[in-house]
């Protein structure tokens, strides 16, 4: 009995609506990503860290989150918990859609029940926007509006092109790319063989330097003696950084991506 009733009083704190920490119990991860170069998608997901957050660590329906170039956001407060929208409109801040809504689920089981709520937006791609401020504008909670990350340049994967054929025996892979000269987090290059029939062969290679290339030896991807014939080859490079998320939150991540990949054919 006496367990139980220590149950619903920690229940009942996680609940509090007038509670300044509600934010504080939201785990945060903030995406950007571009694979070509007319768009970059933007992905805002909040969780409740831990099983007993408590029902009001849900987002509600007024709460939103709008991104826009670092540095700006600062200068957008009106007081401490509201903003004001014209600025947001001139300093072209994009408001993400939210995609999920808050659970139905009953206050009890809520607080141990995980509650996403994905907000998401495509934006057309900008040379001279790199850097990304988020903020999350809570209506009764305290709002987070201090997560930043860089998107790495834009880059054209130049070898091999679309439709080579190569031989995974005799054959060296050269994967190369341009716009080097450029710090970032990290560079990850995967190559996918797939012969049909759940034959699949997969090479991946990470660094924290770009060099601009990378060479995969002749037989690496014919290791595998099940691959057999001409298959489908994807060759995925990812360059990758991470950004500062706001120290409300007590756990997410922010990272930026650009992802480039091409379709050849190897053979034995």
């Amino acid at each position: 009995m006496r367990l139980r009733i220590l149950i619903l009083a920690a229940l009942l704190v996680g609940c509090d609506e007038d509670s300044p920490d509600v934010t504080g119990v939201l785990d945060a991860k903030y995406e950007v990503s571009q694979s070509s170069d007319n768009q970059i998608d933007i992905k805002a997901q909040f969780e409740k860290s831990g099983w007993n957050a408590g029902a009001q660590a849900r987002l509600s329906d007024s709460d939103r989150v709008y991104v826009g170039k670092s540095g700006f956001i600062s200068d957008l407060h009106t007081s401490q918990s509201a903003y004001d929208a014209e600025k947001m409109i001139e300093q072209n801040f994009v408001s993400l859609t939210r995609k999920t809504t808050p659970s139905e689920t009953p206050a009890f089981w809520s607080a141990i029940k995980d509650n996403r709520t994905l907000f998401e937006a495509k934006v057309d791609a900008d040379p001279d926007w790199q850097s990304f401020s988020f903020a999350l504008l809570r209506t009764f909670d305290h709002s987070a509006d201090g997560s930043a990350v860089t998107l790495p340049s834009t880059f054209t994967l130049l070898t091999p092109t679309e439709g080579t054929t190569l031989s995974r025996r005799n054959d060296d892979l050269l994967i190369e790319w341009n716009n080097l000269l450029e710090d970032i987090d990290e560079l990850y290059v995967r190559v996918l063989v797939d012969c049909g029939f759940n034959n699949t062969e997969e090479y991946d290679e990470s660094s924290n330097t770009d060099i601009g290339y990378l060479i995969i030896p002749a037989a690496t991807l014919s290791q595998n003696v099940k691959l057999e014939g001409n298959c489908d080859t994807e060759i995925t490079v990812i360059k990758r950084n991470e950004g500062a998320l706001d120290p409300k939150f007590p756990e997410g991540y922010i990272t930026a991506v650009q992802v480039r990949t091409v379709n050849i054919t190897t053979s034995d």
